[in-house]
């Protein structure tokens, strides 16, 4: 099918998605094109989920749209997510990256209250009277905390990377001025690695070796490198990260795909491998939930390697299981989860690992659906991360470039 066919094929989809999701007319209309769903979600995140101030809250990526009144939670795993995908959308919004990589960097721990560096917390931020602070209540927590060190730090590496190929002058200066910090947060990605296994941990309180975590981390780790030989152009970094990056890469096959084996990954180290049965509905209980639907950020474990560009092989053996048993994935664009806070899992990363592995058609059926589910009113759980996959999807299927090298 040629790329004009699949422009025509999602604008009728996405009509139809329309039509079907409210018979009167629609507050926001529904994105009709590959164009359109990047245009939408890129003015989503700039002008209702970026704090816009005079202080140090400004570039400030809150996890859904800032409200009318009280704080938003930045995530700034989310955030990352959010900036890559900006960057797919094009030169308009380069300048909304730029604040994000300003404020993460202005806001990283020296040391945590774990005394680990470079990491972040989430923040509470309120775009309207610019006030931002630790989160801790919001979060259920006692003291100021974050979700994960490797991967938050790991996905900003990544963002680094991606914002030197897209905007080489700026993000270089930036990456300059910040190489002593950039370094740090590398150490920070790689410093929960556990011998045993060759895996990072989450942190240092939670240690678990988790599969999308580790997947992020090699992407990040390459990332690095990739700034290293082509920004910083000092061998010697690429000479220390390299054979880490790849240490961390087969300790993933060995630990989490061999391991499991039936064409699977687990979803954490020691995990015991568990038998496929019907996904829908989901349960924790149930093989395939707990291969594909991780109780994690939207839990798309299985896919992430291939998101991440991590073993593309076992991509195909893993989409194909998928497909089996969980087709609902992207012709609904959503399965339920037993997730309180989560009613529904938007599959973002499986849309976009789709669109990664060429899996064109199935990212398609996915952003169809998505846009008319989703990209409408952004309702809970639709983030500034789904809005970054979802731009970063439709930019691929558009013919264009993935932002990340």
């Amino acid at each position: 099918m040629t790329m004009a066919q699949w422009r025509c094929r999602i604008a009728i989809v996405l009509l139809v998605a329309g039509l079907a999701r409210n018979s009167t007319a629609l507050a926001q209309p529904v994105p009709s094109s590959f164009e359109d769903a990047m245009a939408t979600e890129a003015a989503w995140i700039t002008g209702q989920a970026q704090a816009s101030c005079p202080n140090s809250a400004d570039g400030a990526i809150g996890q859904s749209a800032f409200p009318a009144s009280g704080a938003q939670i930045v995530d700034a795993y989310r955030g990352n997510f959010a900036a890559i995908g900006l960057l797919a959308a094009g030169p308009a919004y380069y300048s909304n990256v730029e604040r994000w990589a300003t404020w993460y960097i202005n806001h990283i721990n020296w040391p945590d209250n774990l005394n680990q560096y470079a990491t972040i917390y989430w923040y509470d931020v309120d775009a309207n009277f610019c006030t931002e602070a630790p989160s801790t209540v919001t979060k259920g927590l006692t003291k100021p905390g974050y979700d994960a060190q490797d991967s938050w730090a790991a996905t900003y590496l990544t963002l680094m990377a991606a914002w030197a190929k897209a905007d080489p002058v700026n993000a270089t200066a930036f990456i300059d001025r910040w190489a002593y910090q950039l370094d740090a947060i590398a150490n920070a990605a790689y410093a929960m690695r556990q011998p045993a296994s060759g895996l990072t941990g989450a942190k240092v309180n939670w240690l678990a070796q988790y599969l999308m975590d580790n997947s992020e981390v090699v992407e990040g780790l390459n990332s690095y490198v990739w700034v290293a030989t082509n920004v910083l152009r000092d061998p010697n970094k690429v000479n220390y990260w390299t054979p880490r990056a790849q240490g961390i890469n087969t300790a993933i096959q060995t630990g989490l795909w061999q391991q499991c084996g039936a064409q699977t990954y687990c979803d954490a180290y020691g995990d015991t491998p568990l038998p496929w049965a019907s996904c829908y509905p989901a349960q924790p209980t149930n093989g395939s939930y707990e291969y594909f639907w991780d109780n994690g950020l939207t839990g798309e474990a299985q896919v992430w390697p291939a998101l991440s560009r991590v073993a593309p092989d076992n991509a195909v053996a893993a989409f194909q299981k998928l497909d089996q048993y969980c087709p609902t994935w992207k012709t609904e664009a959503g399965l339920p989860s037993t997730q309180s806070g989560y009613p529904l899992l938007t599959d973002s990363g499986i849309g976009l690992a789709a669109a990664i592995a060429g899996n064109t058609g199935e990212a398609t059926t996915w952003l169809s659906q998505a846009a008319a589910r989703w990209m409408v009113d952004h309702p809970w759980p639709w983030t500034v991360f789904d809005a970054g996959n979802a731009i970063r999807t439709a930019n691929l299927l558009n013919g264009g470039p993935d932002p990340v090298p």
